[in-house]
């Protein structure tokens, strides 16, 4: 089986060499390419197309790894995204989602789910870990709420009533009048 091909894109050469050495002896996992920034990024993906780009979110220069990513799934489509930084907030994460990202780690994780990780997304997962799916599941959470529509809204205490007596049978005239409405607000 051919290795899981990488390109590390952080700004601090320490977390580069970190992440190089901790993949010492690992034939499933291949370091292709590294790179600071965008500029550096791009000769690397015209040297090699990696499997999975790994970035931080903060990145020096005038890009962040989000945009990057954003760009990234535009402009190779195949790429995968996987955020590690230590930028865990709800709007990094979510943003970073957004942009195409299909995975997103702490950079205080240990090396199991590191390599969990970019397996994960690797054979087409999503990965998010423990820290970061609460947030993910509560801001979804968030949008369902704020989606329901009119007709996905529960009935009132008076709306329940006209459909109790429309299951009984009656005319919209006689809800009127059982109710004291109008026939047309109960039509309504």
């Amino acid at each position: 089986m051919e290795p899981i091909q990488l390109i590390l894109l952080d700004d601090h050469a320490i977390v580069r060499d970190g992440i190089r050495a901790m993949l010492l002896g690992n034939t499933t996992i291949k370091i292709c390419g590294e790179a600071a920034d965008y500029p550096s990024l791009l000769k690397e993906l015209n040297k090699q197309e990696p499997h999975i780009i790994i970035t931080d979110i903060k990145l020096g220069g005038s890009m962040t790894g989000i945009e990057i990513a954003a760009l990234i799934k535009k402009n190779f489509p195949s790429i995968k995204i996987l955020m590690l930084s230590g930028n865990t907030e709800d709007h990094y994460v979510l943003a970073a989602i957004k942009a195409g990202a299909t995975g997103f780690l702490p950079k205080d994780c240990g090396k199991e789910e590191f390599l969990a990780a970019v397996k994960s997304v690797y054979y087409g997962q999503t990965w998010f870990g423990e820290t970061i799916s609460p947030v993910i599941i509560d801001q979804y959470v968030r949008q369902s709420v704020h989606h329901i529509t009119d007709q996905q809204k529960p009935l009132s205490q008076r709306e329940m009533e006209i459909v109790h007596c429309l299951c009984d049978g009656l005319t919209s005239k006689e809800i009127g009048e059982k109710l004291f409405i109008s026939s047309r607000t109960a039509e309504s």
